[in-house]
């Protein structure tokens, strides 16, 4: 899968991206919101990994940006809510704002890789068709 990963924690990105990568996926980093969008918009991505805390542009903007765009690839891009905020609160205030997934740090590369397999089959199912 080609993979956006979005977090401001320069450990989360290297983490995350030697994971992902050892796994198969192609891997696309951004240390912010702003960034996060620009990058959505120039290239094709089948997931998004969005950090919800970051000091440029929160993932809950991020995430209310893409839901209202008038693209509908971007309206409907899968977006897996990375966060410390670990509350049943924060896991609805994530899914309200159109993230596709919940997963609260310190998350499992086993929950991940779960998440992201199905999705990927998923996708695969959509291309077919």
């Amino acid at each position: 899968m080609r993979l956006l990963i979005v977090d401001d924690s320069q450990l989360n990105l290297s983490l995350l991206s030697e994971y992902m990568s050892h796994v198969g996926h192609e891997i696309t980093c951004a240390k912010g919101g702003i960034e996060c969008l620009g990058l959505i918009e120039s290239k094709e991505f089948d997931c998004v990994l969005l950090d919800i805390q970051m000091p440029d542009m929160d993932g809950i903007s991020v995430l209310e940006r893409l839901r209202a765009s008038p693209n509908p690839a971007l309206r409907e891009l899968p977006v897996i809510a990375v966060t410390a905020l670990a509350f049943p609160k924060d896991r609805y205030m994530c899914l309200d704002a159109g993230a596709s997934f919940y997963v609260s740090k310190p998350f499992s590369f086993k929950e991940l890789a779960g998440i992201l397999e199905n999705l990927d089959q998923h996708i695969a199912s959509a291309r077919k068709n």
